[in-house]
């Protein structure tokens, strides 16, 4: 029941196209790396350990905005993920 033009706006977004130009895909992009932050993280961490979670959160913060990694920073994570997550997105 949705006209060509707002099917296609849809299908531009979750095919992710144009990401870092275009602000609506930027921010479905964000919320999903925030989605993984917030409920995949800390299983992810524990089963693959830090090396590979420090490789995947780099991919993961490079594709968000700085807003969304600003954002992330702020999450309410059990500290040892924060701390950890601080550290990979700032490079210490």
């Amino acid at each position: 029941g949705y006209d060509d033009a707002t099917a296609d706006r849809v299908g531009h977004i979750i095919r992710k196209r144009d990401l870092r130009r275009d602000p609506d895909v930027q921010t479905l992009e964000d919320a999903l790396c925030l989605v993984f932050l917030e409920t995949g993280f800390t299983a992810l961490r524990r089963e693959q350990g830090d090396d590979k979670t420090a490789n995947i959160l780099r991919k993961t913060i490079k594709k968000m905005s700085p807003a969304g990694q600003a954002f992330a920073l702020e999450l309410d994570l059990p500290e040892p993920e924060m701390e950890f997550l601080t550290r990979v997105a700032t490079g210490d």
